[in-house]
């Protein structure tokens, strides 16, 4: 209440004294603006309260912006799109975290788990101290993938595994493996005669070489002609640019490869253009090599079937399983030849990673 003047604490202010005595004045012809039509209230009274005065009252009030001014503020802050390094990084840091999520639920899984249903009879026994001694030589001996290979072995998922193209591209064994296959090509380009030690799926000791057609449909272009070399179409495609590793080759160039994977088959498949400009040939494409086999320690030689002989229980007792293992890595090969009296002559290829 106002009392002399001064208003009492937690009293009305003295705005909302002035609109009781708005609201209490004697009813007149014209209603009480100020609790009836908010617009009209705020055109008679200001933002204090108080009664404008007669030549203010109908006066247009300047918006705090026009129209023009929020445009472009909206266009200004307008959120603009990922830029692709900005992607790039993004799924970078998503996979480095999925990855680190995994790597955490791996490691709170024993490396070794031993079903409780079944009893562990002495053989399983010996073959669990057999397969950790095991996986301690490997760790000492920094075999990596033999290590990792044993453990999802053990691990029981049975899920497959890839290899990546960096720890293919990282083996010795493989890196010549990869080069013998492209020579393969060159040769099935050059010569028409692939060096390959297989026939219909057969090994073949010796042989002089398997032919190919590459070397006389690029005698048979014509001047801007441009025709495909896909060996998949070509004879014997599942054997002729394919390098078979050999265990014992394997033990001499990489060990761990030779205890994780043994002897495996890298399958090289190719697709080559070949574009004649006058008596120059030009060839460009790329080859990819690719690896599968099964961690299984098979039984197929007397050694394996010795070897291997507690791994095999533990699978058959159910306290590990098999899985596949697979993976791929690619070349992009840019070349040149020339076309001299039928003859090919003065050939040049360079060979280089696709990443």
């Amino acid at each position: 209440m106002l009392v002399d003047g001064i208003l009492k604490p937690k009293g009305e202010t003295e705005s909302a004294l002035r609109q009781r005595l708005v609201a209490e004045r004697p009813q007149s012809k014209r209603p009480v603006h100020a609790f009836i039509f908010a617009p009209e209230r705020e055109s008679i009274f200001d933002a204090t309260g108080r009664m404008r005065r007669p030549e203010e009252i109908g006066k247009k009030r300047e918006p705090l912006f026009n129209r023009d001014v929020l445009l472009s503020l909206a266009d200004k802050y307008k959120p603009k799109p990922f830029t692709e390094e900005e992607i790039k990084e993004k799924l970078r840091e998503r996979v480095i975290k999925n990855a680190a999520a995994g790597n955490n639920a791996a490691q709170s899984k024993p490396s070794i788990p031993v079903p409780q249903q079944k009893p562990i009879t002495p053989a399983v026994k010996k073959a669990l101290e057999e397969t950790r001694r095991n996986l301690k030589s490997f760790d000492e001996n920094q075999y990596r993938l033999s290590s990792k290979f044993l453990r999802h072995y053990l691990g029981g998922s049975g899920q497959a595994l890839k290899i990546s193209s960096k720890e293919i591209e990282d083996s010795d064994l493989y890196k010549r493996a990869i080069k013998t296959n492209q020579r393969r090509f060159e040769d099935s380009i050059t010569k028409g005669v692939v060096d390959a030690k297989f026939k219909d799926g057969k090994f073949v000791q010796k042989i002089e070489g398997i032919p190919s057609d590459f070397k006389d449909r690029i005698l048979k272009l014509k001047n801007g002609q441009t025709i495909i070399l896909d060996n998949s179409k070509a004879l014997s495609a599942d054997d002729v640019w394919d390098k078979y590793i050999k265990r014992s080759e394997s033990y001499v160039y990489d060990p761990d490869y030779a205890l994780a994977l043994g002897a495996v088959k890298l399958k090289s498949l190719g697709n080559l253009r070949a574009t004649r400009k006058g008596n120059k040939v030009e060839i460009t494409g790329e080859v990819y090599h690719t690896l599968k086999d099964r961690y299984d320690f098979n039984d197929d030689t007397l050694v394996d079937k010795a070897l291997f002989k507690n791994h095999r229980l533990l699978a058959k007792e159910g306290y590990a399983k098999p899985f596949e293992v697979y993976g791929s890595t690619s070349r992009s090969v840019s070349g040149s030849l020339e076309i001299k009296n039928g003859r090919i002559t003065n050939p040049e290829f360079k060979w280089k990673d696709i990443k």
